[in-house]
């Protein structure tokens, strides 16, 4: 059985409503270009980290001999990559979707950073 409505359905929501859905929508738009912007941050500290690795990578195909004073600097690198990937996980779950695509992108390549950086402190350790 059908019920009647006692308002049509184009007047469902109350202007009041209608403005409270756009400042959440303004909320939201503003929240994903906050989002963005950290997004951006821990890409950078990716890449910086990428050098610093392979400014490593360098210095351990140059030298002879004990490598165990470059072990303490690939550790300080394994805890930045830590913290950015702890965040890429923390956007990636609570983002927008194209902010999510790109975050998890990311948390790839922060992956294939940290293998690489492994590679190079295994060197170090067996010296």
């Amino acid at each position: 059985r059908r019920r009647s409505r006692s308002r049509p359905r184009s007047r469902s929501r109350s202007p009041r409503s209608r403005n409270q859905s756009a400042a959440y929508d303004n909320r939201a738009s503003s929240n994903d270009h906050g989002d963005q912007i950290r997004l951006e941050a821990l890409k950078t500290t990716i890449s910086t980290v990428k050098k610093k690795i392979a400014d490593l990578e360098s210095e351990v195909n140059s030298s002879w001999g004990d490598l165990g004073h470059l072990v303490h600097p690939c550790e300080l690198l394994e805890v930045q990559l830590t913290d950015v990937l702890v965040g890429l996980v923390a956007l990636a779950d609570s983002s927008s979707q194209g902010i999510e695509t790109d975050a998890r992108a990311a948390t790839r390549e922060c992956r294939q950073v940290a293998t690489k950086l492994l590679g190079v402190k295994t060197r170090c350790l067996q010296g």
